[in-house]
């Protein structure tokens, strides 16, 4: 019998049928897969965008950390200077605790103790101190590099930048002798807050021998007298005299200092510039050094100051200063430590001296006889803070606000030089 059109089983499938059945089928399945890439490709970007958010706060977190740790560092350092008597006791706490160790460090007059920040130059990432002292000359650097710096332990410098001036080798202008600093050479210097348990030889900082043996003419008497007088305190101190009748420190804010002399907006520069230090009660010393503004070496001295300058300066030219200046620069070279002269800039107006040009050529000719690098802001780097008196206490000294403008500018301008120096050393 034939089964062929028994009902219900169809004999074969309709070709039509079984199109549409593949087409639902791969259609079906074009679906599935691009849902499933679409699902991919979401998860895919939430991980990468999960992965990114992970990274951000972790980086954020590292610079969180490391803001904490500069931070902490900065407190450290301030505490450590806490309670200097003068700034120049804090330079010398430098040379024999080691606050900051710095790499590059400042040599020079008041014209860089008080115009040239090392947090500005911090900007390099490298570290700075101003040792600069007010009224040294060549022939004390030669002592203070010999006698003190380098018999301390403190680590070569990578460079020197030397505050030079047209006045440098004026040893009757420039007052400072290693008689002065006998008293910063005193075992009873105590160590800074924080650092009494350190390893330190208390013995060579109280007995630096050649620092303070007589080292001029036995019939020089007004010499000799000088050095028997200056281990005594009513003699070596005798410029605190006034501390010793109004023993604190003036206080003032910035809302109390006049405008016109700059200090009213001195207390914050710029937006970076102001660290904690800043929110600290603002001391001022009778001989208008800001002591609270301590910094690495620098401290700002504010005078009124209206820009006029009477009387015309004079310097005279000691031969035996500018010997001793060649000798130093001679160990600095030997002891394979480069140098840079900068000379601050002045309030242009203001300054009366006929022997500019014929001083500073001095100097020249040993920047070109030894091949030093010489950024003078008085000749070929004039700009406008020469003729701005607001920058100023005197003719030649900046204020706090000036040294942090001509810092920026250092700054700029030295970046070339470290830089290479940096490379000449890899």
């Amino acid at each position: 019998m034939d089964n062929q059109n028994s009902p219900g089983i169809p004999s074969k499938i309709d070709a039509l049928d079984a199109v549409l059945f593949a087409a639902k089928a791969v259609l079906t399945l074009a679906l599935v897969l691009g849902a499933m890439y679409a699902l991919n490709a979401a998860m895919t970007g939430f991980i990468a965008e999960e992965r990114e958010a992970e990274r951000v706060a972790s980086q954020r977190e590292h610079e969180l950390r490391r803001e904490m740790l500069r931070l902490q560092e900065d407190y450290d350092m301030m505490s450590a200077f806490e309670g200097i008597r003068d700034h120049y006791d804090g330079q010398f706490k430098e040379i024999f605790y080691k606050i900051v160790n710095a790499e590059y460090i400042l040599l020079g007059t008041s014209h860089i103790t008080h115009g040239v920040t090392p947090e500005i130059l911090e900007q390099s990432g490298r570290s700075f101190f101003n040792f600069a002292l007010n009224g040294a000359t060549p022939a004390y650097y030669l002592w203070w590099y010999n006698h003190v710096f380098k018999p301390s332990g403190y680590i070569t410098p990578r460079a020197v930048i030397f505050g030079v001036n047209w006045f440098m080798f004026d040893s009757g202008w420039l007052w400072r002798r290693p008689e002065f600093d006998f008293q910063y050479l005193d075992r009873a210097n105590r160590p800074p807050p924080g650092r009494e348990d350190d390893d330190f030889d208390f013995a060579a900082y109280g007995d630096f021998g050649d620092a303070i043996r007589f080292t001029g003419a036995w019939h020089d008497v007004d010499a000799v007298v000088t050095h028997i007088t200056n281990r005594f305190a009513v003699f070596s101190a005798r410029e605190r005299f006034i501390d010793l009748v109004l023993p604190q420190p003036q206080s003032q804010t910035g809302d109390e200092i006049d405008e016109n002399g700059g200090m009213g907006e001195i207390a914050a520069p710029d937006s970076d510039a102001p660290r904690e230090r800043r929110q600290r009660e603002r001391i001022v010393t009778h001989e208008g050094f800001v002591l609270s503004e301590f910094y690495k070496g620098f401290v700002p001295w504010h005078t009124d100051f209206n820009g006029h300058y009477a009387g015309t300066a004079r310097a005279n030219f000691n031969p035996d200063e500018e010997a001793a200046f060649r000798e130093l620069l001679a160990q600095f070279e030997a002891d394979g430590i480069p140098v840079i002269f900068v000379m601050a800039p002045e309030f242009l107006p203001g300054r009366t001296a006929p022997q500019f040009d014929e001083m500073l050529e001095i100097i020249n000719g040993i920047a070109r006889e030894k091949n030093i690098p010489f950024l003078n802001y008085n000749t070929d780097r004039v700009s406008a803070i020469n003729f701005t008196y607001a920058y100023y206490s005197d003719w030649g000294h900046l204020n706090e606000r000036g040294a942090h403008v001509f810092s920026q500018v250092l700054y700029e301008d030295l970046r070339e030089f470290l830089d290479s120096l940096d490379f000449d050393s890899e």
